[in-house]
C-alpha cells in the first residue's frame, strides 16, 4: 500500500492510502499484444466495453473523452493515439480516487474498425487521514493559549468537509478545501 500526501498553502495535509492494484514492474500493457500491427495506419472507432465502472466514472469518460461519443470520426490508430486515450482516461479516472486503471484495447472481432477499450479501474483510494498544519497568525493566537483561536481551531477541524474513510474524490477535496479557507478567512486571521 502506497501513501500519498497532499499539502495546501502549508496548512493543510491530507494523506491517501492508494491501494496495491500492481507492481510498478508487472503493470499490464496498455494495448494487447498485436493490436497495433493489426490495426496500425487503419482507420476505427473506439468505445468502453462493458465493464465494472461506476455509472458516474463510465459517464464522466463519455462526456469528456471525444473519440468515445457516438457521433465521433474514426481515427488512425497509433501507438501514440493510445497512449493519448489512456493517459486522459487516467487523469479523468484519477478526479474519482482511482489512480492505478489498468486499460486494453481490442479489436472487435466482428467490425475491425471498431476497438473496445476495457477499463480495469483498480482499487479506489480512501483518506486514510486529516493533519492540519496552521501558520501564520492564526496559529500564533492558539499557540499563545488564547481561547478564541483555540475554540476556532477546534470547530473547523470538526466541521472538516472530507472525513477519515470517505472515498477520495478530487470534487470533494476541492470543496472541503473552499469552506475550509472560507471559514477562515471569515475571522480575524
Amino acid at each position: 500500500m502506497r501513501i500519498l500526501h497532499f499539502l495546501v498553502t502549508t496548512t493543510l495535509a491530507l494523506s491517501l492510502v492508494l491501494p496495491a492494484i500492481a507492481q510498478e514492474n508487472n503493470a499490464v500493457p496498455i494495448v494487447e499484444q498485436g493490436i497495433e500491427q493489426s490495426l496500425e495506419n487503419k482507420l476505427a472507432r473506439f468505445y468502453l466495453a462493458k465493464n465494472d465502472l461506476s455509472e458516474t466514472c463510465r459517464a464522466l469518460l463519455l462526456e469528456h473523452i471525444t473519440l468515445l461519443s457516438s457521433p465521433a470520426e474514426a481515427q488512425i490508430v497509433t501507438p501514440s493515439l493510445l497512449r493519448k486515450l489512456e493517459s486522459d482516461m487516467s487523469n479523468i479516472l484519477a478526479t474519482e480516487g482511482y489512480f492505478s486503471p489498468q486499460f486494453r484495447f481490442e479489436k472487435n472481432p466482428q467490425d475491425d474498425t471498431q476497438v473496445a477499450i476495457q477499463i480495469i479501474a483498480g482499487g479506489r483510494s480512501v483518506v486514510k487521514q486529516i493533519q492540519f498544519h496552521w501558520t501564520g497568525a492564526f496559529a500564533q493566537a492558539f499557540d499563545a493559549g488564547q481561547a478564541d483561536a483555540l475554540a476556532r481551531r477546534a470547530s473547523l477541524i470538526k466541521e472538516w468537509a472530507l472525513p477519515q474513510n470517505a472515498p477520495f474524490r478530487d470534487e470533494d477535496w476541492s470543496r472541503a478545501k473552499t469552506l475550509l479557507l472560507e471559514k477562515l478567512r471569515a475571522n480575524v486571521y
